[in-house]
């Protein structure tokens, strides 16, 4: 959290000043008389307890309450960003898995005319193809809403598409899960802000015992005397302490109330810290999990690959049927889109991480 700079303590003491004017009446004459003061007060207790410290202290609390607001913007920023580019691979997937159904088709209809398949290959094919398309329309519906979305966060027209950077998420997901640092959690913004509201609270505690402390003034002027009686105009200076005697059961009271929503403050603290330090944990596990599952998508990603390219062959030789061929090039296309949704789920699942542990940084190296 950056320090506030300053040069000199805050509100240590107090100066006024003062113009009068007024008129004496005596028995047997009447004059004028003007003056001015200037008037220095010292608390000696804030001086000493530093109670106006309290005051920075709301300073802190603001900054961190924003922070707390940014990081819960650049998470879902961040979330958007790495979705719209795992749907636009999707969407590249499901492009390209068209185009083989489409050359797939012209092969079933030239070996229908030649007599070698049924026309029920044709229309099979082109269910597949419907299904196809449709598919396409709602994954580009979904990469719009979350266009709009990004858009309205990061302040860009609606209407602009700016180029994302591209993020080597295989090579991110391949990457060691990341290691909980227990003490990370004391620069967490939402535990920062408990920290300063404890330390507001107790220097409100502070500056109870303050105010029963002496305050030291020091007050002169100048005074224009035009008593005709008198020795003329002359400067005054006062010194004085001011000691507070008794305040009854105020003292207590207010100490009491101070000392009790501190403690109120730690224990907020201290359960938000644990909560941070649950989902870590969680998270980390989650993400072991998923890594053990994204292996083996790898391998049977290799198989259905495989699986595909027999099919292709055998279908052209006549050797399997269209529904078998449609199986297994659906089949490995799932495959592929499974990869992407389980790689997005780690990615998700790391941003939320360095989110939860205060490392923003983290994310912006993506």
């Amino acid at each position: 959290m950056q320090k506030l700079r300053r040069k000199k303590p805050l509100k240590q003491k107090d100066f006024s000043g003062a113009l009068t004017a007024g008129r004496h009446y005596l028995d047997s004459y009447n004059f004028n008389q003007e003056s001015s003061l200037i008037n220095i007060d010292w608390a000696v207790g804030n001086l000493l307890l530093k109670t106006p410290e309290a005051d920075l202290q709301n300073v802190f609390i603001k900054r961190a309450q924003k922070k707390e607001l940014v990081m819960s913007i650049t998470k879902r920023t961040a979330e958007l960003y790495i979705m719209i580019l795992q749907k636009q691979s999707r969407l590249e997937l499901l492009q390209k898995r068209l185009a083989l159904l489409k050359n797939h088709f012209d092969v079933a209809q030239a070996l229908w005319k030649a007599g070698n398949k049924t026309q029920l290959d044709i229309l099979r094919t082109q269910a597949e193809i419907s299904i196809l398309q449709e598919q396409i329309e709602k994954q580009n519906m979904d990469i719009e809403n979350a266009w709009q979305e990004l858009a309205l966060l990061t302040g860009y027209d609606t209407s602009e598409k700016p180029n994302l950077l591209p993020v080597d998420i295989e090579k991110i997901c391949t990457e060691p899960v990341p290691s909980l640092d227990r003490n990370s959690f004391e620069n967490h913004p939402a535990v920062q802000k408990y920290s300063f509201m404890i330390k507001a609270e107790d220097i409100k505690t502070k500056a109870v015992y303050a105010d029963r402390l002496p305050h030291l003034s020091i007050s002169g002027g100048y005074i224009n005397d035009r008593d005709p009686a008198g020795d003329g105009n002359f400067w005054q200076v006062d010194a004085g302490i001011n000691l507070p005697l008794f305040r009854w059961g105020e003292t207590g009271y207010k100490r009491q109330k101070y000392q009790a929503a501190a403690r109120s403050l730690f224990a907020m603290k201290m359960n938000t810290e644990r909560e941070l330090k649950i989902k870590s944990v969680q998270i980390i596990e989650r993400l072991k999990k998923i890594k053990k599952i994204l292996a083996l998508q790898y391998t049977r990603e290799i198989t259905c690959k495989k699986a595909f390219n027999f099919s292709r062959t055998n279908y052209e030789a006549g050797l399997i049927t269209n529904l078998e061929y449609l199986a297994a090039e659906q089949q490995f296309t799932e495959t592929q889109i499974a990869v992407q949704e389980t790689r997005l789920e780690y990615i998700l699942n790391l941003i939320d991480f360095y989110i939860t542990t205060g490392q923003t940084e983290k994310i912006m190296e993506f």
